[in-house]
């Protein structure tokens, strides 16, 4: 992961550091929905940090909601699947969450200890990333009302957080169910790392899982920048910042504009960013792609960005995902 091995990290506080909902239609009237809760497991850099109970921290409520006059609600237990370790890798580098994981093996005891004769630092991270799966499957009625809403919501963000969000999570998916349709679901850690002073191009990824009678893909996904929400509402960030710019970066130039607004010169030219501009110029989102292009300027930056994805079929629009996401700059 090219920021890690470009600059170092240090992150010391804990809990959440993003979320994300999808769903996937098992029949008719059944709906399989996965949340997905990412938060930093180690608090001392110079210990072992051993995986946490999630029902010491993580609530496993879903709230379901028929968004119609008088729809029914209900608050469902969920199944916790799977813990993970996804911290960012390195050649050689483990993560002290001590979980084996897909991108990073755990450290062993030799690796963390500084009084230990083969010790080195420069395989440990001093942060450790690892996303709690919990499913549950629920019977839907939509004779009467299709269009629903799943939210998970919790305390608290992480105090690592520079920019002033401060507050809850909340995390949400609504669906018209009406039609026969599995969300889209995200590829990419809603984590990120870079370092101050470089390009950075950062894809969401998100894939639509439906094909039509002709083995295309069925659904148009499009992008937005939004406002990171608890469960009271909105969250604000202390100025300048806002949910448009979330951290700070190289101004605006005359070839972009800014927050979530498409590029005038769409689809990006040949070779960009290493040719035409350099370097990278505004907070943009590609709202076709999903792809977020920014040059960081201040190390130690952390902030928040909440990030919307609406579905869309023929033109209307079936399902919308807001994913919460964290960046640190280094």
């Amino acid at each position: 992961f090219m920021g890690l091995l470009l600059c170092t990290s240090n992150l010391q506080a804990t809990h959440y550091m993003g979320s994300e909902i999808y769903y996937e239609r098992v029949s008719a009237t059944r709906v399989r929905v996965v949340v997905k809760i990412y938060r930093k497991c180690c608090e001392d850099a110079n210990a072992k940090c051993a995986p946490a109970n999630p029902s010491n921290f993580i609530s496993s409520d879903l709230e379901v909601e028929q968004l119609c006059p008088g729809g029914a609600s209900s608050t469902v237990a969920m199944n916790q699947d799977s813990v993970v370790d996804v911290t960012p890798s390195c050649d050689e580098g483990c993560s002290q969450c001590g979980l084996e994981g897909d991108n990073t093996p755990p450290c062993p005891p030799e690796a963390i200890n500084p009084s230990d004769p083969n010790y080195d630092p420069d395989l440990v991270y001093d942060f450790g990333i690892e996303v709690y799966f919990f499913s549950t499957v629920i019977t839907v009625d939509t004779s009467q009302c299709a269009n629903y809403r799943f939210s998970w919501s919790s305390c608290c963000r992480n105090g690592d957080i520079t920019t002033g969000v401060t507050g809850g999570f909340y995390t949400e998916a609504t669906a018209d169910l009406s039609v026969i349709n599995n969300s889209p679901q995200f590829d990419k850690l809603p984590v990120t790392i870079t370092c101050a002073g470089q390009d950075y191009i950062y894809a969401q990824s998100a894939r639509d899982l439906d094909y039509d009678a002709q083995g295309r893909l069925a659904d148009d996904i499009v992008y937005s920048l939004a406002e990171p929400q608890a469960s009271s509402g909105p969250l604000s960030y202390s100025a300048p910042y806002n949910f448009r710019e979330p951290l700070s970066y190289v101004g605006a130039g005359p070839q972009f504009n800014p927050g979530e607004r498409r590029m005038p010169s769409a689809p990006l030219p040949p070779n960009y960013p290493e040719i035409d501009f350099r370097p990278i110029k505004g907070f943009i989102l590609d709202s076709a792609t999903g792809e977020l292009f920014f040059h960081p300027t201040q190390s130690g930056e952390r902030s928040v960005i909440a990030m919307v994805v609406k579905e869309y079929r023929n033109g209307k629009k079936i399902s919308e995902l807001t994913r919460d996401l964290q960046i640190i700059v280094d």
